[in-house]
């Protein structure tokens, strides 16, 4: 299991990745309070694309940041790639939603680099 914990721009996510296989199973929570928001898998097809399909709960914004997550992790590795995402912060402005999405495209970045360094 690898855990992140990035807190930037004032602003704090934590990944948490486990190997399933060759495969991940990537949850990413933030802000106030944990939650899942939106689910997405990603799977490698054979021309090199990469099948996303995602739910979403409703109310929940997180799906583009599950898609994004797991189609990056999905190509990079070409392995079956889950990502679960619940970031939370009452009266969230768009200046902290533009840094959770800035801070969790940090975080997948040390992710592929530790799974990369451990393989």
């Amino acid at each position: 299991m690898i855990n992140i914990s990035k807190n930037k721009y004032g602003v704090n996510i934590e990944i948490t990745a486990i190997p399933m296989g060759d495969d991940w199973n990537v949850s990413i929570t933030g802000g106030e309070r944990a939650h899942i928001g939106a689910v997405a898998l990603a799977i490698p097809q054979m021309q090199g694309e990469i099948d996303v399909k995602v739910l979403t709960v409703e109310g929940h914004k997180e799906d583009q940041i599950v898609s994004f997550a797991a189609e990056r992790l999905a190509a990079h590795f070409n392995v079956q790639i889950v990502v679960s995402c619940g970031i939370h912060r009452d009266n969230i402005s768009k200046k902290d939603i533009l840094n959770f999405i800035k801070i969790v495209k940090e975080g997948l970045s040390e992710l592929i680099n530790t799974i990369e360094n451990e393989m």
